[in-house]
């Protein structure tokens, strides 16, 4: 199978031969980055000739996305290298500088990679405006946890727009008790938990990694049973969701944050999100979520196509003013060269 792709100037093909290739150092996806052997990715176009590959998954990623919750007032288009000529290019959601494809706004020079342009925020935090996303690694030196004030690194509930941070951990409203998939009993939020049997090394039961003990975790006493808070994401998430619709006495959204959050936490490439269908959402017909049945939301979105139209106005009248100088401008330079040829011949 063979498709034209507006990144490369050769035709690309679906094919694997990047695994038997000992010419390529390290075959990755020229989207997102990814290493080609990453066995949660799609399959993968490529240019043999060149040596350039992407996902099948990233090739069918949209060319703009109308109307993005992190950046509501423009589209954001999508390039395939660094939109801007002097600097580097770093991603607004997580941080991190990319060297893959972009989705950028010209006008406000807000860029998101491949892999947060999916990022779809549903966490409220308490005397806030906007809603929170789950960020999964930080990439910055010196952005810090609203509460505890460390440097934040990993699940990060994060406010683009302003820039506010928490750690997961530290987030003052998660839930007490969670029902899990991976433990028959509910488990409660604890703040620290030590090993009965008096080893110095703490592990997490779910993933079976080890843990930090002097972080919150969910915990079942009777069964002596450890969740890190991120291994139960999805749980967490899903009545942080659930708390913040109960209290604005509003319906559902259409996306739930069972099914849309699960596709992001439970993924770590943007791959895995397409393929599970956020993609989906991103269209500028879907990415409403059904907002429009919300009146505190269809209040908000009267709101930014109403800022969208003045700044609409705004630039227009800015080009016209330019115009008009360049032409005042371009007026005056046969007078001035005039002038000068008079002042040159007087002083002969």
């Amino acid at each position: 199978m063979e498709i034209e792709h507006f990144s490369h100037e050769h035709p690309l093909t679906l094919s694997d031969e990047w695994k038997n290739n000992p010419e390529i150092f390290w075959p990755h996806c020229e989207a997102c980055w990814h290493a080609l052997s990453d066995p949660t990715t799609t399959p993968t176009y490529g240019c043999t000739q060149c040596k350039y590959f992407i996902h099948k998954s990233c090739a069918e990623l949209p060319r703009q996305i109308q109307y993005h919750p992190l950046h509501p007032l423009h589209p954001l288009t999508l390039y395939p290298s660094n939109p801007y000529e002097s600097t580097i290019c770093r991603c607004h959601a997580c941080l991190h500088t990319t060297d893959g494809f972009a989705f950028h706004c010209a006008a406000c020079k807000f860029d998101l990679d491949v892999d947060c342009a999916f990022l779809v925020p549903t966490v409220k935090y308490e005397g806030h405006s906007h809603l929170l996303a789950l960020v999964e690694k930080m990439h910055h030196p010196n952005r810090k946890c609203k509460a505890c004030y460390s440097l934040c690194d990993a699940f990060i509930l994060r406010c683009v727009m302003c820039d506010i941070n928490f750690h997961l951990r530290c987030f003052p409203s998660l839930p007490r008790t969670i029902k899990p998939e991976c433990h028959p009993c509910p488990l409660t939020l604890t703040d620290s938990v030590e090993d009965n049997w008096g080893s110095i090394e703490f592990y997490c039961d779910v993933c079976e990694k080890k843990r930090d003990p002097s972080h919150p975790v969910y915990y079942c006493a009777e069964c002596e049973y450890v969740a890190q808070i991120e291994c139960v994401i999805t749980e967490v998430l899903h009545l942080l969701s659930a708390k913040q619709e109960s209290e604005a006495g509003t319906k559902e959204v259409e996306i739930k944050p069972a099914s849309a959050v699960e596709g992001i936490v439970g993924a770590t490439t943007g791959d895995e999100l397409l393929a599970r269908g956020v993609s989906a959402a991103m269209r500028s017909e879907e990415i409403g979520v059904g907002v429009t049945a919300d009146p505190i939301l269809a209040k908000l979105d009267g709101e930014i196509t109403k800022l969208r139209e003045e700044v609409e106005a705004v630039r227009a009248k800015l080009e016209a003013l330019e115009s008009e100088r360049a032409l005042c401008v371009a007026s005056l330079m046969p007078i001035t060269g005039e002038k000068c040829l008079r002042e040159a011949s007087t002083l002969e």
